[in-house]
Parts: structure tokens; sequence; C-alpha cells
């Protein structure tokens, strides 16, 4: 939450963990934060599809690797640029943290 701007919004996938957390509720007051959020299934859903891609091989096409540590608070040019052809994904990495 504490890296969220003024009127920032919190967008959280899945619940696969659990659905309780201690939140401290004075920042999103204070802050005017939005939280939003979305469930993609069930544990056992999120099982079997993995299962799936393991079992069918499928692997996501990896464009380039993003340093988080160099991305200096936007996209590479040749990411971000709006006549530029996205060609697979762009992951972020953090640190000494393998894909």
């Amino acid at each position: 939450m504490s890296s969220l701007a003024r009127g920032g919004t919190l967008v959280t996938l899945g619940g696969t963990t659990g659905f309780d957390v201690a939140l401290n509720l004075l920042p999103v007051f204070a802050d005017q934060l939005t939280i939003t959020g979305s469930i993609m299934g069930t544990l056992k859903d999120m099982e079997d599809m993995v299962q799936l891609i393991a079992l069918a091989g499928i692997e996501p096409k990896i464009g380039s690797v993003v340093l988080m540590e160099r991305r200096r608070g936007r996209f590479p040019r040749d990411v971000a640029r709006e006549d530029a052809r996205q060609d697979g994904l762009h992951p972020m990495r953090i640190g000494g943290y393998p894909l």
C-alpha cells in the first residue's frame, strides 16, 4: 500500500494463498486509494491448469527481460512506444531472482 500514489489503485488477482489479510485502513482513506480484485477459480482449477500447461509443453514467448533496477520508472522505449510491435512478454526481474 505504501508504494501507491495518492488516488492510486491496488489490483490483486486471485486468492490462492487465502483471503485473510491484516490491512491498515488509514492509508486507504487518507490517500483515497482504491482496492480492486478478481478471482480466477479454485485452487484445484489452478492446479489443473498448471498440469495442462506442463503436459502440453506450453512455454511463454519472452521478448526481453527488463531489470527492475534499470527500469527508471517506465518500460524501455522499444516496449513502450506506441508504434512498436510487442514481440512476446516483457517480464521484470528483481535483483538476482531468475525467471
